[in-house]
């Protein structure tokens, strides 16, 4: 990657995965949203539920480590999130996501199929890296 990207959970989350200890080869060339925290923290919650994560403390100081590396922005445009999320029918958080990129000229690196379809100019894939 050359330029910085944005990088939804539902990208970051299976890069890390896919990626493992490669991962911080890259992991200077993404932004991540305050919120992005509060999504993985979800995602690991639900999958020890599920029994797919074993030691749940281990895991969450994992991924405390890799967020921790990567630049978080603050999101506090409500208005113009809301907004954007209105006009486009979109979540508040897919519309932060899309506000940031489009605000800061960057991509968005998501899995959501539903956003690259309706921001194809904006958004990627993982295997579009």
């Amino acid at each position: 990657m050359e330029k910085p990207k944005v990088i939804d959970t539902s990208a970051l989350y299976p890069l890390v995965k896919k990626m493992g200890r490669k991962f911080a080869d890259i992991v200077k060339e993404l932004v991540i949203l305050d919120l992005t925290w509060y999504e993985v923290g979800n995602v690991i919650v639900k999958e020890a539920n599920k029994g797919k994560i074993k030691n749940l403390e281990e895991t969450a100081l994992i991924w405390q480590e890799i967020l921790s590396a990567i630049k978080t922005e603050e999101v506090r445009e409500i208005k113009e999130v809301a907004e954007l999320a209105k006009k486009d029918k979109l979540t508040y958080y897919d519309a932060a996501y899309i506000y940031t990129a489009s605000k800061m000229s960057l991509k968005l690196i998501t899995e959501d199929q539903e956003l690259k379809n309706k921001y194809q100019k904006l958004c990627i894939t993982i295997n579009e890296l």
